[in-house]
């Protein structure tokens, strides 16, 4: 199957590249937000050579491919930027519509799920196989081991990956949508290790490493601190050590504000070591 001329055929039939507001997929359908629905001919679609059916269903245009979905998807987004459901296009699009109640809480629910479907499936593979190979091969075996904990892996980040998944779905930024459930990822964690350059960049959508938005990347800002001392305190209420790694955990002027915030461990370069112990040593002489 060709899935190139699919894609190509499907984009035609619902009216171009200007008449999709956003496209996504689930494990059988190429799901569409289009920005007017009265023009498409379902007949059409359906004698699309890969198409099984369609559907008008939660304010999406439903293609049902199949199994392959992912693939006519893949083909799809090539000929347009089609592939983020939280896009103002597609918001727009549903603005412009009247949307069953129901139908918005059933797409909101089905849109944040979706994405990490795979994933809960794979990993349930993988724990079928750990159940098979057990018959075999003792619990304690090193390779036992390693399965088992990446058949625990998915679910182990299952908040983390809908927070991520969700934040998209509503058009959030869905790092800062992860960061704010600390308090759940905390009960299924040992430790928390902030990443402080990454945490600053996705939070203030400044790319630290582009020249024209450097002055925008601020790490001192009071978003960057008041979400660390969150996470912290998530991290301790749940009995977990909390640490920061990245350029703030070198940062002396900070060090103080990381203590009272009850930071556990700063992560630091071989280099800033005496430096920051000589900083805390004379913060407790104070």
């Amino acid at each position: 199957m060709d899935y190139a001329v699919t894609a190509r055929e499907i984009l035609e039939q619902v009216g171009g590249e200007q008449n999709v507001a956003s496209a996504t997929h689930c494990m059988t359908r190429l799901r569409l937000v289009l920005k007017d629905e009265s023009g498409v001919d379902d007949e059409k679609i359906k004698s699309i050579p890969g198409v099984v059916g369609v559907m008008r269903k939660s304010g999406q245009y439903q293609i049902i491919i199949g199994n392959n979905v992912a693939k006519c998807f893949a083909e799809f987004n090539k000929l347009g930027n089609f592939a983020d459901e939280s896009a103002s296009g597609a918001k727009k699009a549903k603005g412009k519509r009247k949307i069953n109640p129901v139908s918005a809480v059933l797409d909101a629910i089905s849109g944040s799920i979706a994405p990490i479907i795979p994933a809960i499936i794979g990993v349930g593979m993988i724990r079928v196989l750990y159940i098979i190979l057990n018959f075999w091969i003792p619990a304690e075996h090193n390779t036992m081991t390693v399965l088992n904990a990446i058949a625990d892996a998915a679910f182990y980040f299952l908040p983390i990956l809908i927070a991520f998944s969700a934040g998209k779905k509503f058009g959030a930024n869905p790092y800062l949508a992860a960061a704010v459930i600390s308090d759940e990822l905390a009960q299924h964690g040992d430790f928390f290790s902030i990443g402080t350059n990454d945490l600053t960049q996705y939070t203030l959508a400044a790319d630290r490493q582009n020249e024209k938005l450097e002055g925008f990347c601020n790490p001192h800002h009071e978003a960057i601190l008041r979400l660390i001392e969150m996470t912290v305190k998530n991290g301790h209420t749940a009995g977990i050590w909390v640490g920061i790694c990245g350029e703030l955990g070198a940062d002396l002027s900070l060090t103080r504000e990381f203590i009272r915030m009850g930071v556990d461990e700063l992560s630091v370069s071989p280099a800033m070591i005496l430096k920051l112990r000589k900083n805390i040593v004379e913060m407790n002489a104070d």
